[in-house]
């Protein structure tokens, strides 16, 4: 994403702060835009659950993820695990190139989770 100028790192008190740029927040309004028209079509009945493991040294960027992730809607299961119930689209993934995660995120589709009536709740799904 800094490759792209869609993010900008900030240093404060001694670590790193990550922002979108003007760029960046106009690339991500535009997913949001497709996230909601994802939205507006039923649910298909599969969880999307994404899994970090990002280390402490480059906590900005996790913090940025996690911020990022409760705006575009996802529900936060544990600290690291989030949940989506629609479609993901191309950009959602798009965004994240070149922010070199690599193998620290990790996207799982599933019919099912446990116990998941609070998901079910909080996405208004009966």
């Amino acid at each position: 994403m800094e490759k792209r100028r869609l993010i900008v790192g900030k240093k404060r008190k001694n670590k790193m702060a990550y922002v979108l740029s003007e760029k960046g927040k106009k690339f991500a309004d535009n997913i949001k835009l497709k996230f909601e028209m994802a939205k507006a079509r039923s649910w298909d009945g599969q969880w999307r659950v994404l899994i970090f493991d990002i280390p402490e040294k480059v906590r900005g960027r996790r913090d940025f993820l996690r911020k990022e992730l409760q705006e575009f809607g996802f529900f936060q299961l544990q600290k690291s695990v989030w949940v989506y119930p629609y479609h993901l689209p191309k950009d959602f993934f798009d965004l994240w190139e070149g922010f070199t995660f690599g193998k620290e995120l990790i996207l799982i589709e599933s019919g099912r989770i446990e116990n998941d009536h609070e998901l079910r709740s909080y996405f208004g799904f009966r």
